[in-house]
This record gives structure tokens, sequence and C-alpha cells, in this order.
């Protein structure tokens, strides 16, 4: 016989028993004459019960009163309780309590900890006061690992693990603590590619893209969902939410000069909204989660060749230009909203670069996303310098045991997003490695590694949205 408690046979329209009906209007009539007992008993079974009346001395007609509006009281919360067990689903059974989901993490900036990072066919993770781990457990053996993404409470890390031999694909994850045991691992059936997934706000989902299909995964109970259709573009859950929003409907074997609308899935309904009528490429929330930045391909003729940034509620609705020129975006993730919410950072060519050599030299462009700096108003532009001076070079010497060759020469990026807390930019440099470089300028720019291998392949180029959580928020 089954531990839980079945409650199928109260589940039926409520009908008073007559029984019942006779004893309690014997009982409210024995309690206005004031002649009551201890309870209300139907075939020798209680079913109220109520204080024996005080003895009196003479009329008490308030007391009276006062027992009859309790035995009233008494019947009417029966009644409303059996009408809620009447309500419930017909195969409504009570068991064990089920493990309660991560709650989700705060919205806004966050402290700093590690920087993950692929390196050849693993990861490690490092940190700019010198400390680096490389992430090896045993299951690791004969796989390719990379797209490392911590979780939003900055407990976990997430791999997506390739098998060598078989391309069989899994998403691993590990304590950050614990780097050398494996926690859970997902398989994926139907994904042959790296798989390069990114965390919803309550660390127990996520999504990535891939064969044809956006996944969205239970970390928790390894359940796996794929909603076909899609060649994702960019993908991005609305913060504080289980809202995925997602470019790149519709463009199986389409050229990647076409754009697609936003479409927003919701992991509790299963249910799909479109975002307005606009169309885009690449996307970025909010940190508050009510408005959507994003950029659309300009050029049919040209893929690299992108719009200016326009904002959007949530909701579909107010459609605005943040910046209105077009610009060529031979690198980088797209646009990418601040934790502070003040700014969004984007990548773009030098214009006063030309020849071959330009496709190398991207630049890193700050737009001001709010009205609150009068000296700064919205859609202001700040083009970062290249990086040649003002370079933190010790994490580099200690661990190569010199400095780079190309040490004096201009760093770029090929792709940039936030830290956590908002005040620096992490790089991964084309022609050099990790950097993490503050937002402000007033401090020096710290190389975290001198290579810049992203894992077997260059997953950001492919899956835009994977760098996003590369650097741990702390509590």
């Amino acid at each position: 016989m089954s531990g839980e408690l079945d409650l199928r046979g109260v589940h039926q329209s409520h009908q008073p028993d007559p029984a019942f009906v006779v004893a309690l209007e014997q009982r409210l009539e024995a309690v206005l004459a004031g002649t009551t007992t201890d309870d209300l008993a139907i075939d020798g079974r209680r079913v109220i019960e109520l204080d024996a009346p005080a003895p009196t001395t003479g009329p008490a007609p308030r007391r009276r009163m006062l027992r009859a509006v309790l035995a009233a009281a008494a019947v009417i919360v029966l009644l409303a309780a059996l009408a809620v067990i009447a309500r419930r689903d017909d195969t409504v059974t009570v068991g064990p309590t089920p493990t309660p989901a991560p709650a989700p993490a705060p919205i806004g900036p966050r402290a700093n900890g590690w920087v993950a990072q692929g390196f050849g066919s693993g990861i490690w993770i490092e940190r700019d006061d010198g400390r680096e781990q490389h992430v090896d457990y045993p299951e690791a053996g004969g796989s390719d690992e990379a797209c490392p993404a911590f979780s939003p409470d900055g407990a976990r890390l997430m791999l997506g693990r390739r098998d060598r031999s078989t391309s069989a694909a899994a998403l691993d994850i590990l304590l950050v603590n614990r780097t050398d045991s494996l926690l859970k691992s997902i398989p994926l059936d139907g994904i042959r590619s790296m798989p390069c997934a990114i965390w919803a706000s309550d660390g127990r989902w996520a999504a990535l893209g891939g064969a044809g299909s956006v996944w969205v995964v239970d970390t928790e109970t390894a359940e796996v969902r794929q909603l076909p259709g899609y060649d994702a573009t960019d993908l991005e859950w609305r913060p504080g939410t289980d809202e995925l929003a997602i470019t790149g409907r519709g463009k199986r074997g389409s050229s990647l000069s076409e754009n697609a609308p936003i479409d927003v899935y919701t992991v509790s309904t299963r249910e799909v909204r479109t975002v307005g009528d606009v169309e885009a490429s690449e996307l970025t929330w909010s940190p508050d989660g009510t408005t959507i930045a994003f950029t659309s391909r300009a050029d049919p003729g040209n893929p690299a060749v992108m719009s200016g940034i326009t904002l959007i509620d949530a909701d579909g609705s107010n459609p605005r230009p943040l910046t209105t020129d077009s610009y060529v975006a031979d690198h980088g993730i797209g646009v990418v909203w601040s934790p502070r919410g003040d700014l969004i950072a984007y990548q773009r060519a030098r214009a006063d670069c030309n020849g071959d050599a330009c496709y190398e030299r991207s630049e890193v462009v700050l737009v001001t996303a709010t009205g609150t700096d009068p000296a700064n108003p919205i859609g202001t532009e700040r083009a970062v310098p290249p990086l040649v001076n003002n370079l933190d070079l010790a994490r580099f010497t200690d661990r190569y045991n010199g400095l780079p060759p190309f040490h004096a020469y201009e760093w770029y990026a090929d792709s940039v997003t936030w830290s956590p807390d908002g005040t620096q930019l992490l790089y991964v440099a084309g022609t050099a490695g990790l950097l993490t470089v503050p937002v402000d300028g007033t401090q020096q720019v710290v190389v975290l590694s001198g290579d810049a291998l992203i894992g077997p392949e260059d997953e950001s180029a492919i899956f835009p949205w994977i760098p996003l959580q590369q650097w741990q928020p702390l509590p």
C-alpha cells in the first residue's frame, strides 16, 4: 500500500449528509435553548466540538447568541473546507514534499569571483589575485569541454562536454569549490555539436541552441524540452523570471543576413509569445527585465553590417531608437547590458582603419542606456581606446615566465561582456588572451591569460550567448 494520502475518495460535489443536517438543526436549537451538550455527534462520531455552557443563575441571552454565532461559524468553516477539497484534481495525492527550486538570484550588480575560460580542450578558472585552477574530473576523460557558465548564485559551474569518439553531448555541472568531482551530467540526445548553455535566474533551468532547435533543460530533474524550428542567433533569460528570449525562428538553412522575430518562451506555461512586430539578430535584457535592446542586420548582402540599437518594452510596446547609425560588426556577441543598468556595450570595426588587418581591430563602444546622467544623455556613445599601455602583466609573467612578445601592440577583443559588479569589461582578445578592463579607465587592465583559445572551436562565434556567465557572481 502506498504511503501517500489519497484524496480521491472525497473528491465529489458537496452533498451534505442528511443525518448531519438533522443533527446540526438539533444542535442550533439546543444552543438557542441553552441546553447544549459538549459536541455535535452523528452516529456516535464527534463532528464539532464546543465548550459546554457555563452554569448561569439567570437569563443570559448574550451568551446564548454568542454560542449560536460560534456554532454557525464552525459550520461555515467545515463547509468551506469540504468545498475546497471538492475542487481538487481527480488524482491529487499528498506525498513527500518536493525539493524546492533555488530562489532567484538578486537582480543587479554582484561581487566579482572566478573567471572561467576554455584552454585547449579543457576549462580553467582563475582570479585576478593570481589563483588558478584546472577543472579536471574523471568523467572528462576522452572528451572536450567548453562553454563554462557560472550559476546565478555562483555556487555551480556548468560546462558543455562532447565525447571525442562518439560526439555524444552532455551538460556537466560541478560545484565551484569541488571542480574535481562531477555533481550531475545531463545527456543531450540529438545534439552532436558542443552544447553551450546559459542559466536562468532561478539557477534551475538552462537553455542552449543547436541542431535546428532551442533546448530547455531542467538541471534538477534532467528533463530536456526541445523547441524545434530555431537556428538561434541569440538567447537570453529575462532577469528574475523563467522567460527565455530567442531570435532565429524559421532560419533553418537560411542566410545569416536574415533577421527574425523575438520570441519569448515561458517555462512554467510552455507558451511562446512574440514581442511586438520587430525583427532582430541579437538582443539583451535590461537588469530589471522591463526592456529589450536589440540590433538587426541592415544589409542583406553583408551580414556584418548592423543597424543601430533599438529599445522595446517587454510586452512589445514602445519601440524607440537608442542609436541610429549602422556599423560593421566582425566580432563580438552583440549588445550586452551592464548589471548596473546604465550602459550597453557592443563592438564595431574601427572607422579609422583600412585594409584586411581591420578585420581583427574591433573597438568596444559603451552606450548610455538611461536618462539619469545629464552629462551623458541617453544614447551617448563612448569608444574604449585600444589597449596598449596601463597593462598589469604580473599575472602573465608569473604564469609564462616572461612578457608576451606582443605586449607593446594594441590589444583588441574578439568578444566582450561585463563583470558581475558592472565596473569592468571582460575581453577575450584575439591576439592575446583574457583581460579585465575597468570601465572608468582609472585602474590597470589585468592580463589573466596570454592564450586566446576558447575551446576546440571558437564557440562564441557560433553561440554568441555563451560568454554572458563566464565571470562568477558572488553573494
